[in-house]
Order: C-alpha cells, then structure tokens, then sequence
C-alpha cells in the first residue's frame, strides 16, 4: 500500500523539518499490504477465473463490473433483511439432479449468512420442467404470474426461457456455464435491464489433459448433448478446437430429450472410440444412468464435469464446485432482495475446479490414477477440509419395521448425520433400505436377505426391526435407532454392557413434560387416555413408563390395545367412551401408521388429543412433546461411522437422545374448545396458526367457545346445493371415489334431493369435451363442482371462475397448479390429494422378486400427475436400489408400442404407475407383460381387474369419503380458502392369481395373508 508507505516517509520528513539530524533516524522497511480485486478486468475474461467469496470479503477495496471503487468486502455492502419481513423467490429448474441439488444447498447456505432463512423470513417455491424443455414456458409462466419477489431460473434452458418470456419479475440466475450464450446479455456488464447472475463455466482445457492423463494414446473420445441447449452448444464450440490441438478426434452425437440418451449412448460406444465425457448438458444427466449402463458394457472410462454425478459411475471429473457457485448467487440475490435493480448488478463468472477420482470404476477397469492426479485430489481435498475416502465401500442395509413420518424423521438423521461424519453416499457407502409395511413375516425375510446379502452393516429402525436383527444378524455390525429400550429387546444389560455386534441411541418419551403440559392445558383434569400395541415391546413400556407418570401426576389412565391397523378405529373409539378428559396417544409403529384415524374418532368425540411425535401436530394433535427423531437418526448415524472407520461396536456404549420438542396446534385447539397457556406458546419450537399455517409462537389465543350442547341430527342445508362431477375418465377407482363421497356425505348428515342434487358427466379421456363440461356446470349455476382426476381439476381452475370447487382423486395439487402448500391454495379450491404409493409398490415388488434390480413403467409427458407419479416410484425406487427404465407415450396407440418396447428392456417386471392414459389402455400393457412373461404390478384398483398379478393402490373409496365430508364443511358454510387440502394415504393390496399364472408369477403367502381381495384362482 503505497499511500500509506507514503504517509510513513512523511513522518521522516517531518522529524528532519523539525531539525532532527538524518544520521540518526533509522531507515525504515515496511510492508504495508492492500488487497485490491478488480472485477472490471475479471469480467472480460473468457477463461475459468474467478474470485473466492472468501478473498473477496477480505478486500481492502473492490472495483466491480462497472469501474465503481468500494471499500471492504461485497458482504458488508449488502443491508441485512428488516425484522418481520418476509421475502418470497421462486426457483425454476429442468430436474431434480444432484449438481442442481448442491447449487441451491449452496445458495440456502449464503442466503442465510446474509440473514436469509428458509422458514423464518425466506419462503421459497420450486418448480421443475420434469427434464424436458418443453415444459419449461409453463413453469415459468406460472411463477411470473404468482407472489414471489424474485425468480431464480437453473439450467442454461431455464435461463434462455427466462430472459425471453418472464414479465413482470426481476430474474438472478445460477447453474448455468455460458449466461451469456444463454441469452442474458451481451456482456456481464451489458446485459438485460431485469437480470442478472452466477456463471460458472466449466474447465475444459483441464477435461482434454485429464482423458489424456487417464487413457494414453487416446484418439478419440465420445460425446452426446442436446444441441438446443445454449451451454452444450458453447462447450462444445470450445472443445472441438482443444481436442482437435491435442491431435484427438471429438465423436458428436445429438440427443433432443432424456428417452433418447441410452439408445444415444448406445450408439456412441459402437463407434472407435476410446474413451466418453459429458459436460453439463441438462437433458444428457437427466439420463445419466442409461450413459453409464452402456459405457460399463463397453468398458470405456467415463469423464465428465459435475462432481455430483461421479459416484454413479463415472471414471473421473474435472468440474466446478456448484456448491460454491450457488453459495455466490445468495449476494446478487439479497441485493435484489433489499431492492437494488438488476441492471444494476454486474454478473459474475465464479468457478471452483473440482477434482475427483472414483477408485471404485478404475478397478473395476483396470485403470491405474497417476500419482500426481492422486496428491492433486488430496490437496484440494485438505485445502477444502474434505474427507478422505474410507478403506472400502461400505454395504448398509436400512431395515425398517414400517413406513411412518417418525421413521422418515429418523432416517433423514441418518443421512444428516453420515454427512456430518465425512462419509459419501456412493463413495463410502450404499444404501438399500428395506421396509417390512408393518408386517412381521415380512420384517424376517428382509432380515434374513440383508444378512445373506453379504450388508456390512445393519442399521435398524424401530423396536421390531431391532429384535429381528438380534435374532438372524450376530456376526453382522447392527446400530438402532428410534427404539424406546434396547434392553428389554435383548440388545444388552446397560450402555455399556451390550451384545458385541450392536451399538445405538434410544429414547424415551418425555411423559414427565407432557404431564406438566396437559395439567396446564385442561385444570381439572382428572382421566387421560391411550392406545397401545401389544405385539410391540416399545408400546408395551411406553404404555408402563406412561401410566407410572400418570399415576405420580394424581391422574388416572385408561388403556386400550389394538392389534392390527384395522383395529385402531374401534379401539379409539372405545377408549373415547371410558369418560376421559384427553387421548394422549404414546409412540409406536401402529398408532403412527394409523395416527390419521384416531385424529378422526377424537375429533368426532370432541375430546382433544395430544402425542409424543412432533409430525402429529401437523396432522391434528393440540399440543405435542416428543424427542427428536431426526437428531436420535443422527447421533446414530454418528455410532456408525466410528465403526466404518475401525471401532469395534462392543466397546461403543449405548447413546440416549435427550433434545425435547413442543408443538402447538392452536387450530386444533380450537376446535375442542381449549386456550393453550401462553407460556407454552411462547417456549413452543413450532405453532401452527388457527388458519393451519405456521407461525411464530405468539402469545395471543382465540377465547374459550362456548361449549357445544349434545348433538342432534343435523337439520336440513339452507338451500339445495347443485353439484356438478366432472370426471375425465371412467374406471374402477373413479366409480370407487364417487361411491366414497356419496357415504361421506351421508355421514355429515346431509341427504340426497333434500340437501344436494347432483350430476356426473365424464368426458371419456377427451380433453375438449372435458373443458365443455367445466362450461356447462358453470352455466347451469352449480354451486359446487367436484373435479375428479388431475385433467378435470386442471380444467375447473382454468374454467370454473369463482365457483367452490373440491377435488379429489388427484396425486399432486401443486403440479396441476392449484396450490403451493396444502394450506396456501387457490381461495375457491380444496380437496383431498391421493400420492400414489410408491413405497408399497416398490416394497411390493422386492417382497415377490427378491433378487429384482430393474422395472419398468410407462407415462404421459403430457399428464402432470404421470410425471409426477413417475418421479416418486423413481424416487422410492432408487432408495430402494432398484431401476426404472420409463417409456413415454401421449395416446393409446403408443401405449401399446411402448409397453412392447420396455418389456424388451432388461427389467425384472413391469410396475405401472398411475395415469388416465395408461388406466384406459392398460390391457396393451397387460398383453405385453403375458407376452414377455414378466411379472405385472401397478398402482390402481381397476388395474388388477385388467391383469395386474399384484396392484398396490390407494382406497379410493375411503379418499372419496373425506372428499364427501370435506365436501359437507363447505356446503355448511365454511370458506374453501380456509380449508386446508388433505393427503389421504391409505392403502390397499389387491392380487389376481390368474394375472400372476400368466406371467410367470408365484405370489408368496405373506402377500396373500395380507390382501383385501383375491381375484382367480380356485373357488
């Protein structure tokens, strides 16, 4: 810092001005140093450079893009968000992928280093384009017409599309290589009035001497990418010159959509080449897998640039951090937050190389990594407090009794808690989880297969699946979570004395706590009550443990044990009958499972409840004490990574989870007539509002209701409501949900031609005559119209104007565009949401096909629900390890040929999702699994009627009964806008002996011991 080496000289002068005499004042040697960063020069430049955020900040004085001069670092400049206020964004990308994923952790992490947080002053919206470019406009449109402040589109085609169609909001942009190219501007200082961004383009000089380093003599390398993405088309461009100075051929194939990538792929490998990269083009990773199934056949090295993607198969990466670029993002964005317009706001390339090796695939293809590639990894690694690999990659079996949100919560810890160990998913472990649906021959046979699978480690959840692992894994490492007492399940005789082969965290319920909650809740109460498994260890000393706290509170209890989940209901009600002033429901896998049905008979006994699991808030409970089953998941997860890296479990002492939770449900207190003291409010982690939504614990209470007097049967409606369904196509599970909501409506009370007449009309799988029938219900001055299906509802919003509407028999309301949230929904619409059960059916299908690795499916591009069907049972697929090749096919004639085209896939089944298209042609899919003799699944009722051998689907009739008493609430007065959509969850089996005969299938009896229905077979 020359100035200041100046100013010290200065002072010499002076002292000799002063007549000091020069011989005697020493010279001087200073170093004064200034940090200076020009981000004018750093604009221009068409390379991989970039600032670190971190040097960034510790600027002594920045030049940004447009030559202004600052002072300290970028974080400084920005204002912090006011107390109170609430900022909306929406994110817009092409698919769920693990780069995207990484880019927007990044992005939530800077936003909130600058006083941004997701569910405190932040809400945020994502939406994606399904990995196709075609539904990108819809996704956009939609966020540019709704409330958000700012759109964030990800993916070089969602930022062409953005720059080209949003209107009325400013755009930040992020995961993109060349924004430039994209369409944002000409320059990232002249660019769009209304945008601005991260790029991040990816190092391709380094990509050409990593194939080089990696496959010597290499004269030839693959590539596939779709030529309308602006970012491929840039890559490329800079590729072909580089490749062709080292002497090396660049083999080109185009691709238009994801369906095309593994026949793309496997076209490519036909070709002389020696090696294949893939840089970052959308459509290509959206297919990733397909490119690496035929690069493995072939055994080529894969290279590519999103580190994300190495761990599934490919050799080696050379990329950026989008982590890091995301965590950029979060200062345009705050910017704009705070008010600052875009254009004002240079964009900025930031971009981290990143190197990572898979030792794994190079094994696997007697590939050696160079040592200097090796240290060069290392060094980045500990530059970047990265771990480092573990000796091997670990084989876990996640073994789960049944699938509850109290089993979901723990398994997130488990993956927390991996995460915060250091271990990579793909890199240091595998997961399979195994889930036994509540069942215990089941939980036995997924017991005996993880242990014969050769698993390296068991880590089970929930009480049953820990006695089930005590019993057949004793040479196998076992750590539980989410058990109430390891040592009435045989696991050992204190925390320090165990079974050597087990170590875990346990938890009891916090009773003492709830204790205190419920005599500030209701003084006087005298008589509690709960429901308990007797075939669970966990219920039966929680129920103990419960009852002791009771009785030392002065209180007495009322126990009622239920068996099976059909029992639940009656139990319940019979407990209410026993004159208790509170249910108090304790914590296991049957009343978790089957939490929905007690809300409903406590409800219905104006009798409030409380429980021990937070989730159940959510779902009705007034007030709840619990422990955190997230943290329990993740401090066992902790316990786990000790023994991947060489502790013996016997000498790991048991842990206890001790972190407590309160929830407030003032909605659901309310409704039983009670004010939560305001202390408990006030200390509450969560509450949720009278409007169901959450809030910020408040002091503030409705005042008491005034009791309501003995009910009397329900006097006639005001009117008779004129009802309109308006259904797109005509099966079994349609039939099934109008019969549902003819009940549930006569359970409200209401009665057919004195309270309501109605007409169904169904369009019969045609779009414009469904639109027409919208019409003609809103002409005839319907007062409700009842949209079944995701088409009718999609065209109800469209076309019913200010009419009530009540959906049902839809999977996703968000997707078809009627809702952000289950609370925050159009104001004229509410329903009841059916997620397709892609869990069971995955389950399903391991329960049948033990040793099944891949399945089939076909869907509708053009059907939002298929998409979204298609996206969960990939979902639940996936985490169960297994495949799904998916065929796309818009009208009936295709289903058939593309029924034929997955049966020749190597699959192990076909398991069809649900879809209108799919529903009416599914006997060519039928005909085609017969043929092919692969055994057939699916998701709907009507389907196992047409040949399915196996169908797990959700009960259509019971959804369409809460539709009819939802349906009820509004026809009595009550606002749509103010009722929350429902998630009805139930499920049934159905099994068609003669479906399984004809492709080759033997159901196994815990399957058959457990069906609703049997179809075929003999009498």
């Amino acid at each position: 810092n020359y100035r200041e080496v100046g100013k010290l000289a200065g002072n010499l002068a002076a002292e000799v001005l002063n007549g000091r005499d020069p011989a005697t004042v020493p010279i001087d040697n200073v170093v004064p140093e200034i940090l200076t960063i020009n981000q004018l020069a750093l604009s221009g430049l068409k390379d991989t450079w970039m600032i670190p955020p971190a040097l960034h900040d510790q600027a002594d004085l920045v030049i940004d893009a447009t030559g202004k001069h600052h002072k300290a670092g970028a974080t400084a400049e920005i204002p912090r968000p006011p107390p109170g206020k609430k900022f909306k964004i929406g994110i817009a990308y092409f698919g769920p992928d693990p780069g995207a994923e990484s880019d927007m952790q990044g992005l939530f992490d800077g936003l909130k280093t600058l006083g941004f947080e997701e569910g405190k002053n932040l809400e945020v919206r994502k939406m994606h384009a399904q990995g196709e470019i075609s539904n990108i406009p819809g996704v956009l449109q939609t966020l540019d017409n709704s409330d958000v402040d700012v759109i964030i589109p990800m993916s070089t085609p969602c930022i062409t599309a953005a720059c080209g169609m949003v209107k009325q909001k400013p755009v930040v942009f992020t995961y993109c290589y060349d924004p430039i190219a994209a369409g944002a501007g000409e320059s990232f200082t002249n660019h769009l009035p209304f945008v601005t961004g991260i790029g991040s383009f990816p190092p391709v000089a380094d990509t050409v001497e990593l194939i080089k380093q990696l496959v010597p003599g290499v004269h030839a390398v693959g590539t596939l990418y779709n030529t309308s993405e602006a970012n491929s088309r840039k890559v490329i461009e800079v590729a072909r010159g580089l490749f062709a100075q080292h002497g090396i051929k660049l083999e080109e194939t185009a691709i238009v959509n994801s369906s095309e990538v593994y026949q793309a792929a496997q076209a490519l490998v036909g070709r002389d080449i020696q090696a294949i990269w893939i840089t970052g083009d959308n459509t290509a990773l959206q297919g990733f897998d397909g490119i690496v199934k035929n690069a493995r056949a072939a055994k080529l090295p894969l290279i590519i640039n999103d580190p994300e993607f190495t761990a599934r198969g490919a050799l080696a990466c050379v990329g950026l951090g989008f982590y890091q670029s995301g965590f950029a993002t979060a200062k345009p964005l705050a910017r704009v937050l705070m008010g600052e317009n875009p254009r004002d706001i240079p964009i900025e390339n930031v971009s981290t190389k990143t190197l990572v090796l898979n030792r794994e695939v190079a094994q696997t293809l007697g590939v050696t990594f160079p040592p200097a590639l090796i240290q060069a990894e290392q060094a980045q690694n500990a530059a970047r407090k990265v771990s480092t690999p573990l000796a091997k990659k670990w084989q876990i079996a996640e073994v789960t009794y049944s699938d509850t949100p109290n089993v979901e919560d723990a398994l997130h810890g488990v993956a927390a808690g991996f995460k915060e160990a250091g271990l990579v998913e793909g890199r240091d472990y595998e997961l399979k989880l195994r889930n036994a649906q509540g069942d215990m021959a089941t939980l036995n046979t997924i017991m005996n297969a993880a242990v014969t699978d050769g698993s390296d480690l068991i880590l089970t959840a929930t009480s049953p699946a820990l006695q089930a692992a005590l019993k057949q894994a004793q040479n196998t490492p076992v750590v539980f979570t989410l058990v109430a007492n390891p040592f009435i399940a045989g696991a050992g005789k204190a925390d320090a004395d165990h079974l050597p082969n087990v170590t875990g965290c346990y938890f009891v319920s916090p009773f003492d706590e709830m204790m205190v909650a419920l005599k500030q809740c209701i003084p006087g109460l005298k008589t509690i009550g709960t429901l308990y498994a007797p075939a669970e260890i966990n219920s039966v000393f929680f129920k103990e443990k419960w009852t002791e706290a009771a009785k030392k509170a002065g209180l007495e209890v009322e126990v009622v044990g239920a068996s099976s989940s059909g029992e639940v209901p009656d139990a319940a009600l019979a407990l209410c009958n026993r004159n208790i002033g509170a249910f108090c429901q304790i914590s296991d896998s049957l009343s978790s499972a089957t939490f929905a049905s007690i809300v409903q008979v406590a409800k219905r006994a104006k009798i409030p409840l409380f429980a021990f699991s937070s989730q159940q808030a959510q779902s009705g409970a007034v007030v709840c004490v619990a422990r955190d089953y997230f943290d329990n998941g993740r401090s066992s997860a902790a316990l786990a990574a000790r023994i991947m890296r060489g502790e013996n479990p016997a000498t790991i002492p048991f842990g206890q989870e001790q972190s407590l939770k309160v929830f407030v449900n003032l909605q659901a207190a309310a409704a039983n007539n009670l004010t939560i003291p305001e202390a408990i409010v006030k200390k509450a982690d969560a509450v949720i509002g009278l409007d169901g939504k959450f809030i910020q614990p408040v002091a503030a209470q409705p005042k008491p209701i005034v009791k309501a007097t003995k009910p009397t049967a329900p006097a006639p409606l005001a009117k008779k409501w004129k009802i309109r369904f308006v259904e797109y196509v005509q099966v079994t599970d349609v039939e099934d949900t109008e019969r549902g909501i003819f009940a549930g409506l006569e359970q409200a009370g209401l009665v057919r031609d004195r309270d309501y007449e109605v007409k169904i009309s169904n369009a019969q799988n045609d779009m414009p005559t469904l639109s027409a029938l919208v019409d003609s219900a809103v002409s005839e001055g319907a007062d409700l119209i009842v949209p079944i299906s995701t088409p009718a509802l999609q065209a109800a919003i469209r076309r019913a104007g200010s009419v009530p509407i009540v959906f049902t028999y839809c999977a996703n309301s968000a997707m078809a565009g009627a809702s952000k949230t289950l609370t925050d929904h159009l104001p004229n619409l509410t329903g009841v949401e059916s997620p397709g059960a892609y869990k069971d059916l995955i389950a399903m299908v391991q329960e049948c096909l033990p040793n099944a690795k891949s399945v089939g499916t076909i869907f509708a591009p053009s059907e939002v629900n298929t998409v979204f069907h298609k996206e969960q049972i990939i979902k639940a697929a996936t985490a169960a390890g297994i495949k799904v090749e998916a065929v796309p096919a818009e009208t009936g004639p295709e289903v058939s040929d593309a029924a034929l085209a997955v049966s020749n896939r190597k699959i192990d089944a076909i398991c069809q999702i649900g879809g209108n298209l799919t529903a009416s042609s599914f006997p060519s899919i039928a005909r085609a699994a017969y043929s092919a003799k692969l055994p057939l699944f699916a998701s709907l009722s009507s389907q196992a009627e047409a040949g399915a051998a196996v169908v797990v689907a959700r009960d259509y009739y019971d959804s369409g009964v809460d539709t009819g008493l939802m349906m009820a609430r509004v026809m009595r007065g009550e606002k749509t806008a103010d009722i929350p959509i429902e998630v009805f969850t139930k499920t049934k089996i159905i099994v068609n002996l003669n479906g399984a005969k004809a492709c080759g299938m033997t159901i196994p009896a815990s399957v058959l011991k457990r069906a609703s229905a049997v179809i075929g077979g003999p009498k």
